[in-house]
């Protein structure tokens, strides 16, 4: 029991049989992850990128290549958690009791936002692809939730913890608890994880956002996959990232990530709520989100969950300034990852993407084949990475997503374009200041109308911005006494958003 599994033979092929199986065929006496339950059939695009995955892959793939590219997975609380019935009540997913009508729950046993255990078929499958992608030659990364609801169901509690303490008290019981079972999952095919648990305050000093690089840069070099959730038992309101969508974008642009797939209850997204609109229509590809029209309405997919697809839209405008593509796709479905990931090019890493390079076609963002469209639509919402001309990166990626925002200042028209044009914001142009932050603290930056264009570390405190707001320099510096910067935030501080 404690030999290692014998090596991947080069020459098998998979069957017609294996289809809805998203891990390619072993040698003889080596046994996939085993499900608890018949994996219903796939959508047909995932299940032809399935057969193309190649099984000629080494044990030692990504050691031999250790820039392989780079695919981050979040995966939520409703897909990981079951609802728990009463006695004579149906069992079903937190995914599944988010679409059902609190009465139909009532009929069903089941209290809405109440989960009791973890879906271990789902989390089953979910493994079984992220083995998948690794011996596809990528480099895989699991973002998770779920250690407050996990913790919660094992002290038998039946709703979400309402202060602060008892969060992080449930959260520290449940971590140890997802770990003990990713781990235990992932070593059926021999692939070994490592924990790491991330703050707001992580990111938010150079050093350690360097520093957390080279850690998850080096596991994965090594071959192992990290899996990360945010620190729970530590982190307070103030140093929270508020929800696990956006933790996955930061990380993805952190690794430099071809991909990030957010899992979640619905198979893409829509024009309106599928639910209640028989005239929704799915949204396959999103070029642009500012131009976006979709249906993000409505909270977590489950009780217990903190995030939404409001959540995920800005989860995607994070990672795709970065230069990562995004997909939301639905996670009790998780092998539809391959059909994106085998079906279209394998977007650029960012890093060692070329910046003159020609960008896509807004008429075909990401160079696509009719087949290649086709063989994705309806699977789930691509949101495309930024032109490489417009990528967030190094210093000014940290600037813009690794700091926490401290306050907001609003600009004139002048000003906006100023700062659109790559230009430094001088005090006259700043004509509001909201919340209380201190020098060298970042700040959103925002037009007239309220749109925020940029982010910045600005050269002055809120109450030294307030008393010289709309002045020049020289009449700024009478007015604080003493000379003063010229630019309330220099060129090289901004970053266009």
């Amino acid at each position: 029991p404690n030999s290692p599994p014998p090596a991947l033979n080069p020459t098998s092929t998979t069957s017609q049989d294996d289809m809805t199986n998203p891990l390619p065929p072993l040698a003889p006496g080596t046994t996939h992850l085993a499900k608890p339950a018949p994996v219903p059939p796939t959508h047909p695009a995932a299940a032809a990128a399935i057969r193309r995955v190649p099984s000629a892959l080494t044990n030692q793939l990504l050691h031999n290549a250790p820039h392989a590219p780079v695919v981050v997975i979040k995966v939520g609380t409703s897909t990981l958690t079951r609802h728990a019935p009463a006695p004579g009540g149906v069992a079903m997913t937190a995914a599944q009791a988010a679409v059902t009508a609190p009465s139909q729950l009532a009929a069903d046993g089941l209290e809405d936002g109440a989960v009791g255990e973890l879906a271990t078929s789902a989390i089953a499958q979910i493994i079984d692809t992220i083995t998948a992608v690794k011996r596809a030659g990528f480099a895989p990364v699991l973002v998770t939730s779920g250690s407050v609801a996990v913790g919660a169901a094992a002290i038998k509690l039946k709703t979400r913890p309402k202060n602060l303490a008892q969060k992080q008290a449930c959260a520290a019981i449940g971590q140890s608890i997802l770990m003990r079972i990713y781990s235990e999952l992932f070593s059926i095919n021999d692939t070994k994880v490592a924990q790491i648990l991330l703050t707001r305050a992580d990111f938010g000093v150079r050093a350690q956002y360097i520093n957390a690089e080279n850690t998850l840069t080096e596991l994965l070099r090594l071959g192992v996959v990290p899996i990360i959730n945010e620190n729970d038992t530590v982190s307070t309101e103030e140093l929270r990232f508020g929800d696990n969508d956006s933790l996955s974008a930061l990380v993805a642009g952190l690794l430099h990530a071809s991909w990030l797939f957010l899992l979640t209850d619905v198979d893409q997204l829509y024009t309106a709520n599928p639910r209640t609109n028989p005239d929704a229509t799915p949204v396959d590809i999103v070029s642009d989100i500012n131009a976006l029209d979709a249906d993000v309405g409505g909270g977590a997919g489950c009780g217990w969950g903190t995030g939404g697809m409001a959540t995920k839209i800005t989860a995607a405008r994070l990672a795709t300034a970065a230069g990562v593509r995004v997909c939301v796709c639905n996670g009790q479905e998780p092998s539809r990852m391959f059909a994106f990931i085998t079906s279209t090019p394998t977007p650029a890493s960012p890093q060692d993407s070329d910046e003159d390079a020609a960008d896509p076609s807004p008429g075909n963002p990401v160079h696509l084949t009719p087949q290649q469209l086709e063989a994705i639509r309806g699977l789930g919402t691509v949101f495309v990475e930024r032109p490489r001309n417009r990528l967030i990166r190094g210093r000014k990626r940290w600037i813009a997503q690794g700091l926490a925002v401290r306050g907001t200042v609003t600009v004139d028209d002048g000003a906006a374009m100023a700062v659109m044009s790559k230009k430094s914001l001088f005090c006259v142009g700043v004509v509001g200041v909201e919340g209380t932050f201190g020098q060298d603290s970042a700040v959103a930056v925002v037009d007239k109308n309220g749109r925020e264009i940029a982010r910045a570390l600005v050269n002055y405190g809120s109450e030294e911005l307030r008393k010289i707001k709309g002045l020049r320099s020289k009449k700024a510096s009478e007015v604080l006494g003493f000379p003063s910067a010229d630019e309330a935030a220099h060129r090289d501080n901004i970053v266009i958003l």
